[in-house]
């Protein structure tokens, strides 16, 4: 899983997107005036002074997280400054977005070699960003990709991989709701339910799934926590 997770002081307050290897997609946004529809074009006049938080959760593994400020106007821009400091890679990043859809062309540097010539490394990869520079949004955004790296880059011998589909898919479900309350404890639980005129209402703010957990459910919940 990978999420991205961006906050600051403006009229967006936070944006946040994840990803998992199944290409399952879901995403937020929120304003800091719900009724506001900001108008903008940029990270800088959105989302104002903030940081930008990539998490990565392998199957395997530890959680990693790396944060940088968002010192740029630019979320190309952010992203690129967060693979160069967090990452150590050089990467470049070029969107694109219209009515219907978005799009982006990411060129990165792999991994330096023990017996790779730096010479030949920067000199290369000084010709691909020149070449890469070049694309327009509307190429980015009307070409098939195929077309548009044979326009970029037809010098070099290219690999394509077959393309795959993404798609919207929510992880929220019943159980993790309950995993949530569970680990709120028995005090916590209670004020909730008097809060809220004996059942608690939880909702998905990702997919606007709606679940209700009354006392009964509650209190079979906690199990050893047992209300009052």
């Amino acid at each position: 899983m990978i999420s991205l997770q961006a906050q600051g002081d403006g009229p967006v307050s936070m944006v946040m997107a994840e990803c998992n290897h199944h290409r399952d997609l879901r995403g937020i946004i929120r304003l800091a005036d719900p009724s506001d529809r900001p108008q903008g074009r940029g990270v800088g006049e959105l989302l104002g002074k903030g940081i930008m938080a990539i998490t990565i959760e392998p199957e395997r593994g530890e959680r990693y997280q790396g944060v940088v400020p968002m010192d740029s106007d630019s979320l190309a821009h952010c992203l690129e400054h967060y693979f160069l400091q967090s990452e150590q890679l050089k990467t470049r990043l070029w969107f694109a977005t219209g009515e219907k859809a978005c799009t982006g062309l990411m060129l990165q540097a792999l991994p330096t070699q023990k017996h790779a010539d730096p010479d030949e490394n920067r000199e290369h990869w000084e010709t691909l960003g020149t070449l890469a520079s070049t694309v327009t949004p509307e190429e980015l955004l009307d070409l098939p990709h195929a077309d548009l790296l044979y326009r970029l880059f037809n010098e070099y011998q290219l690999r394509l991989f077959e393309p795959g589909k993404l798609r919207f898919k929510c992880s929220c479900s019943r159980e993790r709701s309950a995993n949530a309350l569970f680990s709120l404890g028995r005090d916590e639980v209670e004020l909730l339910l008097e809060e809220q005129g004996g059942k608690i209402d939880i909702d998905c703010q990702f997919c606007n799934q709606h679940y209700v957990f009354t006392a009964a459910d509650v209190e079979t919940l906690l199990g050893d926590q047992r209300l009052h």
